[in-house]
């Protein structure tokens, strides 16, 4: 359960730095 919380807090946080990050990883 905690697991779930962590994880859906990251993904707000990381998702607008996630989706800027993707484009550079998938230039590599």
């Amino acid at each position: 359960m905690a697991s779930n919380k962590t994880n859906k807090r990251k993904h707000t946080t990381a998702s607008t730095t996630t989706e800027k990050e993707s484009h550079h990883h998938h230039e590599h």
